[in-house]
């Protein structure tokens, strides 16, 4: 018998959202507390980072918030991918208590290079109740923060 690990099912439903988008991802590294993945879509390929966070940071107020932690070696192979002239980019699974409430934030290039240039060893991405966006906060200051749509449209 298999025995599936929860990381399995996070990384599973993003896969379904990439097969929905009419992309085609290959599996190209394998661990619990990442994945990589090569998309292969019709305007063209890229590189994809995967990580997920199991649960929000509070909810206080109708905000929710997840904080991904970087390894160094992350940190290194996600600063390799952007410095690549090939497509990369960065897909953080935000998850929730009830798994069909989870959401996925996808950073592109630009952005990963704004969070890489100030040396942070995380990633807070967070939503207000209600909006159609995420923010990621690159300091702690509210005023330094990047917005990302709700529904990307890089993949169409």
């Amino acid at each position: 018998m298999a025995k599936l690990k929860k990381g399995d099912f996070y990384y599973g439903a993003m896969l379904s959202y990439l097969m929905r988008e009419q992309l085609s991802p290959a599996l190209i590294e394998s661990g619990e507390a990442r994945r990589v993945y090569e998309i292969t879509g019709n305007n063209g390929n890229f590189r994809l980072f995967a990580k997920y966070r199991g649960e929000t940071n509070g909810g206080n107020g109708g905000r929710l918030s997840w904080t991904f932690s970087l390894t160094q070696d992350e940190l290194e192979e996600i600063k390799r991918g952007t410095q690549s002239s090939a497509g990369y980019m960065v897909g953080l699974i935000c998850a929730r208590s009830a798994l069909g409430d989870s959401e996925i934030v996808f950073l592109d290039k630009e952005v990963i290079g704004k969070i890489l240039a100030i040396g942070k060893q995380s990633i807070t991405v967070g939503r207000e109740k209600g909006e159609k966006k995420y923010r990621v906060y690159i300091d702690r200051v509210r005023s330094d923060e990047i917005t990302i749509p709700f529904t990307p449209g890089f993949f169409s």
